[in-house]
């Protein structure tokens, strides 16, 4: 690393220093949590956090295409086996919010060079927004199970990675009860007014909430849960 940084220019050993900052303070940060209860969740708020400094490191150089892709070739190339999962959960993190200024990043060098199948198939992987917390949760048991009525934004089917996560979490703890809009006016909402989706949604779920109370279940287990 001090050869590079030797061998580099001075915008070069600027950027090269602060990016080395932000991957240290965050893998501090990871050994700071490790072990600890919410550790999925205070990882992610790291990795958020890299990310934004990331993000505005790269803003300061005006995202300049031959500086970005020189930094992360030199990322890839310099950082040992502990740093570079950091580099690459950031650089994951800023793949779902500019992703084509890095884009530009990853693969603007000489062919070759700094990219590989493995890293595309990884900056393409979906981000979850927590992980880990499904095994947490399943160890946790109440008495009796808690009921959850999921409803919808819209009359629209809902197939986003953060809706069916949730779902995904509280069917680990719990019975999940979906309200689902009807038939006719699924992926139509553009042709649905604003007072008349809001009056289904609510006409649903109040069907559901009945169909869930009469099944013989404590009522004040229920919980209504809106995305």
């Amino acid at each position: 690393l001090e050869k590079t940084l030797n061998e580099c220019n001075y915008p070069q050993q600027v950027l090269l220093s602060k990016a080395i900052e932000i991957i240290k303070e965050d893998l501090l940060a990871r050994l700071a949590c490790s072990g600890s209860l919410h550790e999925p969740i205070r990882r992610r708020l790291n990795c958020d956090k890299s990310a934004r400094k990331f993000r505005s490191i790269l803003g300061k150089v005006k995202w300049d295409p031959q500086l970005t892709n020189w930094l992360h070739r030199t990322l890839l190339r310099v950082l040992d086996n502990d740093m570079l999962p950091v580099y690459l959960d950031a650089l994951q993190v800023l793949k779902s919010k500019c992703p084509s200024l890095i884009e530009q990043m990853v693969h603007g060098g000489p062919p070759g060079e700094g990219t590989n199948e493995a890293l595309n198939l990884l900056l393409k992987r979906p981000w979850s927004t927590v992980v880990g917390l499904a095994p947490m949760d399943k160890q946790v048991h109440f008495d009796p199970a808690p009921l959850f009525v999921t409803i919808p934004h819209t009359t629209c089917l809902l197939g986003g990675r953060r809706w069916h996560l949730w779902q995904t979490q509280f069917s680990a703890i719990g019975k999940v009860f979906p309200v689902v809009p009807p038939d006719h006016l699924r992926g139509s909402g553009h042709d649905v007014s604003l007072k008349e989706s809001l009056e289904t949604i609510f006409q649903c779920t109040m069907t559901r909430v009945l169909e869930v109370y009469s099944s013989d279940s404590p009522f004040d287990n229920l919980r209504c849960i809106s995305s």
